[in-house]
């Protein structure tokens, strides 16, 4: 079993490209800024604002990876309770006769 959620790496890209489109649309209709200097301002807000959203981009890959971590040392404690319940099963049927 692993874990059961969808990666979310094309929802944070798709966020990307929206905040890039909100700081340009910003620059272009709420400052009074050179349309030929948009683009160039908008690239430099993204650089410095894009390693913070590769940090959310990291988290969420980190606590994936933790998540099957856990799945796994779950399974691992369900076979050895199984086996446990197996053996003791047998020790019961072993009395029993």
């Amino acid at each position: 079993m692993s874990f059961n959620f969808n990666h979310t790496c094309p929802i944070i890209d798709k966020n990307i490209n929206n905040i890039e489109s909100e700081i340009e649309d910003f620059l272009e209709n709420e400052l009074e800024i050179d349309e030929n200097k948009i683009e160039e301002y908008s690239n430099k807000l993204m650089e410095r604002i894009l390693p913070y959203i590769e940090e959310v981009r990291q988290t969420n890959e980190d606590m994936r990876t933790a998540a099957e971590a856990q799945i796994d040392d779950l399974e691992y404690e369900i076979d050895e309770l199984n086996k446990t319940i197996e053996e003791l099963e047998e020790k019961i049927n072993e009395l029993e006769e």
